[in-house]
């Protein structure tokens, strides 16, 4: 065939014939789109041969084409110069071979709906040296043709600069197209994957596919400092943004300006030597409550959270009542994702307030970070019901994040000044103070918010059977340090009645040992079904004999990313080894040996840590304690959504599942549905189709199960409560629908619909009327009123 080639155009082999052998390769990848269309459809998966899959398809291959073609084109001038004819005979069978691959690698997605990457494991379809052998030479009599087509190209083209010029343009702007496994080129996803995996470095080479899942002897590590009550005592802690070691501690040097926090440490269980795990406060979350890997750029950044056990999942499934409390927009950072696939029973965050309560202050550019402490924690105590179950209650604050636009900003700038004037600074810190003003009064004043919560919280009955754990969520940039370490230490305080006396613990510990620490002391108190496997990073808060010196403890500098480790008494911290003083002091000098042990040490830890967040696996599907209510989305069932819905507006897409669902289409309504909650977890609207569509397919229990987490994130929706009852209703169960009366009572009273949907489950009103509108939510009390 190359021979054919060559013999027409034996005087023109320049950049001419060389573009047509160009133009011809990028027929092959279109024809080669076609294929893959025409068995998608064939095979059920998508409506249409012809849609946009199609058009992004050829984009790509047109910027793989263009790719190919500008690294050949080096090569095909000193061939062809070295002997006419050889460049056009060896690039065309390069081109032909190039669409062998990128054949069979297509015939690999179609088997598997998932690109063949570098880990391998994806099989083959069955003959498939018999279906490649005839796929290149129909290939190569399709190429054939399209190069005898292209001899319609204009002259200009085979010019050399242009033609690379051009070529280089159009892989770039392919780079920034939207790109999806059905409408990728393969070839190019398998070399940059490939690329990709080279360029990590620490590789996971076990055979062990879940690494961390391991047997776990739970410890009892703070039974002997606690009086435990008879029954299962009640958990609540408080993350506070920014609260490191500089405002908590014998020697803190900002103290004064927390005078509340620190009285907790001198009353209760403190632990001194305490590092977060990460420079930013939004992985606290996942790394305190769960012991999680870090992920590569933070767990909170992943776009799929590997299955997992975590606090919240533990306690729920032992009969605790799981709240999340923020002042913010908890999806922003994408904790509303993470506590929806924990099954929290209550995640409050900006959206759950009402027009009585007010938010903080908005910046210069119009924005308000939400509501601030005291309003937080008002809420709460407003909004609790007596519970004969106990409760675990995370916080989160933001009034102590920049920019510090707190209530009463003066008074407490104020009490700043006072202090300064009044406490013994030295001048470092008075010219430190001086220049973060604000910040110092943000701290103030959260102090001043816990204090009051406290109090008020003291006056319940469930109170003496209360633990409060505060912790840091992370050091502040804004606080210098000669230490790198110290960057990292924040205090952790145990709280309340239940603490014997007072503690202070050397252990160095992070908050990846919180965790299995509670749930191992809980375990051996009150007999908790817990798995007999764990695959918690973190070890005890308390160290019994050289414990302490084999705990490991990864550290995440700025963007989250893994900077510095801690193995026992020895650190790694911007790639130098140091031994670990009593106070975080770094000392240097230590012999080659311990070094070469702590970077291998390090290699591993991010070799299994890139495994199991990037793989999935951190623990096994059979080990979750709750399925997913929303099932994730098959890899076949991808294909057919992105050839509908090929863009990011996920309103639209929402607006196309629910006119599926009218026209009773809810299979393909329900896969649109789980694809929309995969990528915006909190898209209510989404979320209430999709339940009651489970309920229009008889699934009542499902139903029920995922409308319940809606009114109970978004108790002020009024369309949740109203699919919730009329599930209630065609299930049977009219009395669990009289449960929701007092939260309707609470955030929707004056709703005709659902009074009318109360009525009916008394059985005194059966019919009610169409709605979709929202209400305003009621006001709220005062703080402190």
């Amino acid at each position: 065939m190359e021979a054919q080639l060559q013999s027409r155009d034996q005087k023109a082999a320049g950049l001419q014939g060389y573009t047509r052998l160009v133009l011809a390769f990028f027929g092959g990848l279109l024809l080669l789109g076609v294929y893959q269309q025409i068995r998608l459809y064939a095979d059920g998966v998508l409506d249409s041969a012809l849609n946009a899959n199609l058009l992004m398809l050829g984009i790509h291959h047109l910027g793989y084409a263009s790719l190919v073609a500008l690294i050949c084109a080096f090569a095909f001038n000193p061939i062809e110069n070295a002997r006419a004819g050889w460049g056009m005979r060896i690039l065309g069978m390069v081109f032909v071979g190039l669409l062998g691959v990128e054949y069979l690698l297509t015939e690999v997605y179609l088997t598997r709906f998932e690109l063949a990457g570098h880990s391998g494991g994806w099989q083959l379809p069955r003959l498939w040296a018999l279906n490649l052998f005839l796929a290149l030479l129909l290939l190569g009599g399709a190429f054939y043709l399209f190069y005898r087509w292209s001899g319609r190209v204009p002259q200009w083209i085979g010019r050399m600069y242009p033609l690379t010029i051009v070529l280089f343009a159009l892989f770039l702007g392919t780079l920034l197209s939207e790109q999806r496994p059905v409408n990728r080129n393969k070839t190019q996803f398998l070399l940059w994957d490939y690329s990709r995996h080279v360029a990590d470095g620490e590789v996971y080479r076990g055979k062990d596919p879940y690494p961390l899942w391991s047997e776990w002897n739970p410890e009892d590590v703070l039974g002997p400092f606690l009086d435990w009550p008879e029954s299962r005592p009640n958990i609540m802690m408080v993350f506070m943004e920014g609260l490191s070691s500089d405002f908590v501690g014998e020697n803190a040097p900002f103290k004064a300006f927390m005078p509340f926090a620190d009285s907790l440490r001198t009353s209760g269980l403190y632990w001194k030597r305490y590092l977060a795990n990460a420079r930013t406060g939004v992985e606290t979350l996942p790394l305190a409550t769960g012991s999680l890997p870090p992920g590569e750029t933070g767990f909170m950044q992943q776009e799929e959270f590997p299955w997992r056990l975590t606090l919240f999942s533990i306690l729920k499934s032992n009969g605790y009542r799981t709240s999340f409390q923020y002042g913010g927009n908890a999806s922003l950072f994408g904790w509303d994702r993470f506590l929806f696939q924990e099954r929290t029973d209550e995640v409050t965050d900006r959206k759950s307030f009402g027009r009585g309560y007010t938010p903080q202050r908005e910046d210069g550019a119009g924005n308000s970070l939400g509501y601030p402490d005291h309003v937080l924690y008002e809420r709460y105590l407003n909004t609790r019901v007596p519970l004969h179950n106990p409760a675990f209650d995370v916080f989160q604050t933001l009034s102590s994040r920049s920019p510090y636009l707190i209530p009463g900003a003066e008074r407490y700038q104020s009490q700043v000044d006072s202090l300064l004037e009044s406490q013994t600074f030295s001048r470092r810190e008075k010219r430190f103070i001086r220049k973060n003003r604000e910040w110092m009064a943000a701290m103030r004043y959260a102090d001043d918010c816990l204090r009051r919560f406290i109090l008020e919280l003291g006056k319940s009955t469930k109170y003496p059977n209360t633990l409060i754990i505060l912790t840091g969520t992370h050091h502040p940039a804004g606080v210098p340090s000669k230490n790198p370490l110290k960057q990292y230490q924040v205090p952790l305080i145990m709280a309340g009645p239940m603490v014997k006396s007072p503690k202070t613990f050397n252990t160095l510990a992070s908050h990846l040992d919180l965790a299995p620490s509670l749930i191992g002391s809980l375990e051996k108190r009150y007999g908790l079904d817990i798995p007999g496997k764990a695959a918690w990073l973190g070890r005890a808060l308390t160290s019994k004999g050289r414990q302490e010196a084999v705990k490991t403890i990864p550290l995440s500098g700025p963007g989250a990313r893994l900077t510095d480790f801690v193995a026992g008494d020895y650190a790694l911290v911007q790639g130098r080894p140091y031994h670990i003083g009593e106070d975080f002091e770094l000392e240097s000098g230590i012999p080659e040996h311990i070094g070469d042990s702590l970077h291998s040490a390090f290699s591993r830890f991010k070799a299994v840590n890139r495994h199991v967040t990037r793989d999935n696996s951190l623990i096994p599907e059979q080990a979750l304690l709750y399925k997913p209510l929303v099932p994730p989305i098959e890899n076949m069932d991808l294909a057919w959504i992105h050839s509908v819905f090929p863009g990011t507006d996920f309103d639209r897409a929402y607006e196309l599942a629910r006119e599926l669902a009218l026209q009773g289409n809810r299979e393909r309504a329900a896969q649109l549905c789980r694809f929309i909650l995969a990528r915006v977890p909190g898209h209510v609207d989404t979320e209430i189709l999709l339940g009651r569509i489970k309920a229009w397919n008889g699934d009542y229990e499902g139903a029920a199960g995922l409308l319940e987490q809606v009114v109970q994130k978004y108790p002020l929706y009024e369309d949740g409560y109203s699919a919730l009852m009329d599930v209630y209703h065609w299930g049977g169960e009219h009395e669990k629908a009289l449960f929701l009366v007092p939260s309707i009572e609470t955030h929707l009273k004056g709703s005709e619909v659902l009074e009318n949907k109360v009525k009916r489950a008394m059985g005194n009103h059966p019919a009610e009327p169409e709605h979709t509108g929202e209400r305003e939510p009621m006001a709220a009390n005062e703080w402190g009123s």
